[in-house]
């Protein structure tokens, strides 16, 4: 998922690329969000041409899901290996790894962010101005509507905290109820991150 893991703190044990030797491309188009890379290597892409790709470790097309809009975001394997992407239009897709959809969720509620998977599998994402937490089934777990629309993805503490961001920073308790919001600062568009030390 997006900086890889729901704190995104963008930690990684592996290993990057040691040369700067082209391995494959593709040519699509895609803007701000990133792929993600499954257990058995396939690598999951959202395009701004509508559709999630499922390239093998080749750069093979293994499979693409069309959307309603275009998906600006990074998407999210869960435990079980399904992906979670959410378009700009805020509809929740959740893909088997064979390419068939596992359902849906089309919010009507605007553009949606990077989702964050929870320890017990919740998917945290905002489209427009909510926050939503969603049971794997794709049921609805709770919502929580902020003051403006969202202004980057959502933050995940392991214990089930949520902090979202728009112009104020949210903290948001696991039943979906503010636990406080800040007045002062007038933030941008921005990406949380949560340490150790649970600072954010």
């Amino acid at each position: 998922m997006f900086m890889n893991g729901p704190m995104r703190r963008g930690r990684s044990l592996e290993v990057g690329p040691q040369s700067a030797n082209l391995a494959w491309q593709i040519t699509t188009q895609t803007n701000y969000g990133g792929p993600v890379i499954g257990a058995d290597g396939t690598i999951y892409q959202g395009t701004d041409l509508h559709q999630l790709l499922a390239l093998s470790p080749k750069g093979v097309l293994k499979w693409s899901i069309a959307t309603g809009r275009a998906v600006g975001s990074t998407p999210a394997i869960m435990p079980d290996g399904r992906i979670v992407f959410v378009d700009e239009a805020g509809t929740v897709y959740v893909a088997n790894p064979d390419g068939t959809l596992s359902w849906t969720l089309p919010t009507g509620a605007g553009a949606g962010t990077s989702p964050a998977i929870g320890r017990d599998g919740t998917i945290y994402t905002t489209a427009g101005a909510t926050v939503y937490a969603l049971y794997p089934d794709g049921s609805v777990r709770w919502t929580y509507v902020l003051g403006a629309g969202a202004l980057g993805p959502v933050a995940v503490r392991p214990d089930g905290v949520v902090y979202a961001v728009n112009t104020h920073l949210y903290a948001i308790d696991p039943n979906g109820t503010l636990l406080w919001e800040t007045q002062e600062t007038q933030l941008g568009l921005a990406s949380l991150s949560v340490g150790s030390d649970r600072t954010i």
